[in-house]
């Protein structure tokens, strides 16, 4: 029983979407109806400016952290149902119930998660999807190879075989939402981050 509450937990403080709630405070509209309709810090960052993006990034990475730091605290010794905390929030963020089921990436919400599961793969990870960013310059990139590589980690590393298949379900869900993203970016039509900064500018 603990275990379906926890599930279920998860999955609904997932559904809660901060850019969703702040844009339409701020603005009066449906964040999802504007630039590139992803309720996320970079969709926030153009609309309502840097400071703003910011706060959603922390808010949601929060979102990653408090399930899974809950699940840690109830069964210390179990990483499958880690794991399974941070699969349903990301659940809850990418298909909410609440809206329709359209949600955000996941992107931040999984820093927060793989900080509270595994946060020295986690600070690597990070490190490294900076320097993917700076050096494409594609967004998108640094959160493509955070999905693919997690489950890569988790299999040369004493977690468990069960955490391994639910990042692998995340790791299909993920590029499956960033798959007009992975077109664009052989295409050579993805946004970069200086067209961002620029836009903000104008």
């Amino acid at each position: 029983m603990d275990i379906l509450l926890l599930s279920l937990g998860s999955y609904l403080f997932g559904n809660i979407n901060p850019a969703i709630i702040i844009t339409k405070i701020k603005k009066g509209v449906d964040i999802r109806s504007l630039n590139s309709q992803n309720p996320g810090a970079t969709n926030v960052t153009i609309t309502l400016g840097f400071k703003y993006g910011i706060l959603i990034a922390i808010l949601d990475i929060l979102k990653g952290v408090i399930p899974v730091l809950v699940a840690r605290l109830l069964y210390p010794d179990n990483d499958a149902i880690w794991f399974l905390a941070g699969l349903l929030v990301l659940i809850g963020h990418i298909f909410p119930a609440l809206y329709q089921f359209k949600g955000g990436k996941g992107t931040a919400t999984l820093i927060g998660v793989l900080f509270t599961a595994a946060p020295l793969y986690a600070a690597i990870l990070f490190s490294v999807s900076v320097v993917l960013l700076i050096t494409t310059q594609f967004i998108a990139i640094p959160s493509i190879v955070s999905a693919l590589v997690t489950p890569v980690y988790l299999y040369f590393s004493p977690f468990s075989n069960e955490a391994i298949w639910l990042m692998l379900i995340f790791m299909v869900i993920s590029l499956y939402k960033h798959r007009i993203n992975i077109v664009n970016i052989i295409q050579g039509k993805e946004t970069s981050l200086k067209q961002v900064t620029d836009k903000k500018k104008n």
